[in-house]
């Protein structure tokens, strides 16, 4: 297929040669930037799921924090029958919980203990009124 004919110069038959043998080295070169892309391409998507494993963790921890609530001193007023009621944490809410839970922080951890936990961190108190006293 690649017979040269007598007709085919020396000079033809070399710049043949060269153009075959650049033509080659060109798919080489272009073969190893494809192989490159894909290997770069896969880098960065490990990268980016060993990045995303390593943040999402911290959504899986969970702390606790200790705080003396004192229910008996009379700021919450709150009839017995209403935690009975369908609702009792709302009735809680309603009371004053919230409230009292957020001064109880800031005096067991200053100004900003409030700020230590979650918005909603007064009804896991809620609930466990509740249990106690169904209990």
């Amino acid at each position: 297929m690649t017979e040269l004919t007598p007709l085919a110069s020396a000079d033809k038959q070399a710049r043949l040669a060269a153009r075959i043998k650049q033509r080659h080295r060109s798919d080489r070169l272009f073969r190893l930037a494809g192989m490159g892309a894909v290997a770069f391409a896969g880098f960065v998507l490990a990268f980016l799921l060993f990045t995303m494993t390593a943040n999402g963790l911290g959504g899986f921890q969970r702390a606790e924090l200790k705080v003396p609530v004192n229910l008996a001193n009379g700021v919450i007023q709150l009839d017995p029958s209403q935690l009975a009621s369908g609702n009792p944490v709302a009735a809680l809410e309603s009371a004053g919980l919230p409230a009292l839970v957020d001064s109880e922080l800031e005096r067991a951890y200053g100004k900003d203990g409030a700020q230590l936990v979650v918005d909603g961190a007064w009804r896991e108190l809620a609930r466990r009124i509740v249990k106690d006293r169904r209990c």
